[in-house]
């Protein structure tokens, strides 16, 4: 454990060293950088990443821990005209818990976006391509390829519209017990959403966002459909310090009665007891993120998370709280 966090830091700050050098021999050229690392605390680290399948993670209680967490990130953007550009971008984010090591997480991201503008720029195209490799406690744990496509359109000054169709196919390597366990699926995604700024600069605004979801599983257990509802704002509260609040409300429910491989096996219990329901999630999560501008290229981020899961299914059923602080450094 020592030593993982040993090397963990060190990759930190090498990369920060890194990218300040590279970024004073890149200012000439369409790069973007940034680097954070930060401490915060999860009150439920095993709903942490999700869709684990056996018991022992999805345990209610006992599961809080402290973390250590950097991301990393570089893009280029290629200019091809004066309305299409192409930018490449690489993501890399790792966490190390304090007690809980199983769930440490390492994800890559990399991504290509493609960008048009339209109608006099009043409108613009960007398609999403991203792969995402997700590593759990050292272990591989899912890939996921997307493609999301969204048009942003401006109405007037201060109002605009998004709207988005996306396809992501994912693939997930963790033991299951049965076909019914297996999260692998086609997942397409539809949303619809208007954004009003108020300032000219389009860095405070409110945000409300309606999206469908249909997960089509490889296992029952995890075939689904979903309803989502996002508002936010961002704000300026005084000169260095900004705000966002967020309140996302999702609604899922399941194609498939529910199974579970180790009631199932016991032919007492199958005799004496009806058969699960179909599995219903409604799922409230709210936060605010607030930033301070130390300088124009480095700031602190504080993140306040609550999410509550309440499933009709014992096990997915969960409440969770997530504070941390961050120092941001992008380019």
């Amino acid at each position: 454990m020592k030593m993982r966090w040993f090397w963990g830091v060190l990759f930190s700050w090498c990369l920060i060293l890194n990218q300040a050098m590279a970024a004073e021999q890149a200012k000439t050229l369409p790069i973007e950088m940034g680097f954070s690392a930060g401490l915060g605390f999860d009150s439920n680290v095993s709903s942490n990443p999700m869709q684990i399948n056996d018991e022992s993670a999805q345990l209610k209680y006992g599961t809080g821990d402290f973390f250590y967490e950097h991301n990393a990130n570089i893009g280029y953007t290629l200019p091809v005209t004066s309305d299409f550009g192409v930018k490449a971008q690489y993501f890399v984010n790792q966490n190390f818990h304090f007690r809980l090591t199983r769930f440490d997480i390492l994800s890559h991201n990399i991504s290509l976006i493609p960008k048009l503008r339209l109608f006099n720029n009043s409108g613009e195209l960007v398609g999403l391509c991203n792969f995402n490799y997700l590593d759990i406690g050292s272990d591989k744990y899912r890939t996921f390829f997307t493609f999301i496509p969204t048009y942003f359109q401006m109405l007037t000054e201060k109002l605009m519209l998004e709207t988005s169709l996306g396809y992501e196919r994912r693939y997930y390597y963790a033991p299951i017990q049965t076909c019914h366990d297996d999260a692998s699926a086609h997942n397409y995604t539809a949303g619809i959403g208007v954004y009003y700024f108020t300032n000219p600069e389009r860095t405070a605004y409110l945000q409300m966002r309606f999206g469908y979801e249909g997960n089509a599983a490889f296992g029952n257990n995890w075939d689904y459909q979903a309803f989502r509802l996002l508002t936010a704002a961002a704000f300026p509260i005084v000169q260095k310090l900004r705000a966002r609040l967020y309140l996302d409300l999702t609604y899922q429910w399941f194609s498939a009665n529910w199974f579970d491989a180790h009631k199932s096996a016991n032919p007492i219990y199958v005799a004496t007891h009806p058969p699960f329901p179909k599995r219903q999630d409604e799922i409230v999560a709210a936060g605010a993120q607030f930033f301070y501008d130390i300088r124009k290229d480095l700031a602190l981020q504080a993140n306040m998370d609550v999410v509550r899961d309440s499933s009709n299914i014992f096990w997915y059923a969960y409440d969770r709280y997530v504070f941390s602080l961050f120092l941001n450094y992008h380019y």
